[in-house]
């Protein structure tokens, strides 16, 4: 049985992941240099230019991941109507998934290229950055999984 906080509480570490990860694009787009060093050697470089274009994209993803933080917390902290609650609840399955399967191919990818020696830092996407997109889709996926059982139970 779940209790309401449950799938609350899912629902709020879902979204202050978000916030976090999003904090730090902006961070890194406004210039701060903390964690770029845990990169690609190419990111790292366009990071140092400061390419427009570059620091354009990292602030749009910034952007990008604060605002997903309200699919949860939208979908745990307000009555809606059941269309909307079916909306809020397939973008917490799908982008949960999707994140799941970005930070599990980190993973994956990022052990076999350090393994190789084919990419330098290959070993941060395998321990840091893979994993922290896997977290985020978990956190996700069980706000998803708590709140839909939870309904189901309530009939």
């Amino acid at each position: 049985m779940f209790a309401r906080r449950t799938y609350q509480a899912w629902g709020l570490a879902a979204a202050a992941w978000c916030v976090a990860f999003g904090v730090l694009s902006l961070y890194w787009a406004a210039g701060g240099t903390l964690g770029v060093n845990q990169l690609a050697v190419s990111l790292q470089e366009r990071a140092d230019e400061r390419e427009t274009g570059f620091v354009a994209i990292v602030a749009d993803t910034g952007i990008a991941k604060l605002l997903g933080g309200i699919v949860p917390l939208w979908l745990v902290f307000r009555p809606h109507s059941r269309k909307v609650r079916k909306v809020l609840l397939l973008l917490c399955w799908a982008g949960g998934a999707l994140l799941a399967l970005y930070g599990l191919t980190d993973v994956v990818t990022g052990s076999i290229r350090a393994a190789r020696g084919t990419m330098e830092n290959a070993i941060w996407y395998a321990v840091l950055w893979g994993p922290t997109w896997l977290l985020g889709g978990v956190l996700f996926l069980m706000t998803a999984w708590t709140f839909a059982a939870e309904r189901r139970q309530a009939g």
